[in-house]
């Protein structure tokens, strides 16, 4: 029997929350990342995602750029909690570079039983850093981040079959 699975990494900030309403607030960091519970949610993405979320063959984290501290820490569990999800968390310390933080946090997570890495990001830099080492999809907001739901969900499906397969040879 075959027990590999895909660890599927999930991004926050205009992957599945959307935060333009507190973007006047930058480059005032600490104040940007206090409004993080008011994001909207991006349905169409959160559907999406929210649809593998209990499968058994995937196991879901996720890895955000926000701020560490714990004011925020509270805030994104909760907001990941009022749209469904309870999952690992992982926010960026603050002296740590983005793509390096989300390449050493998914490092640090991902295990021998995970045969495939599904990574969904609208950072460039993170895709760009991790696209040669595992399946990524950058995301990007145009007809209503359709493009992007069609490309998470065929690689998604395209990963499980590869693991169903598998799990059938002897």
């Amino acid at each position: 029997m075959n027990d590999k699975k895909i660890l599927m990494v999930v991004d926050i900030d205009l992957t599945i929350a959307d935060n333009q309403h507190r973007v006047h607030l930058l480059p005032n960091w600490k104040a940007f990342f206090a409004e993080c519970d008011k994001d909207k949610p991006i349905i169409g993405m959160i559907q999406a995602i929210s649809f593998y979320q209990n499968n058994p063959l995937i196991d879901m984290i996720f890895i955000s750029s926000r701020s560490g501290d714990e004011d925020t820490l509270s805030k994104t569990k909760a907001w990941l909690e009022s749209v469904g999800f309870d999952k690992p968390l992982f926010l960026r310390p603050s002296f740590e570079k983005t793509a390096d933080f989300k390449a050493n946090a998914l490092e640090s997570y991902k295990n021998n039983s995970h045969a495939y890495v599904i990574i969904i990001d609208d950072e460039i830099k993170v895709i760009e850093k991790l696209k040669h080492k595992y399946q990524t999809v950058l995301v990007y907001s145009e007809n209503n981040y359709k493009n992007t739901i069609d490309e998470f969900s065929l690689k998604m499906n395209h990963a499980i079959k590869k693991l169903q397969n598998n799990a059938l040879k002897p």
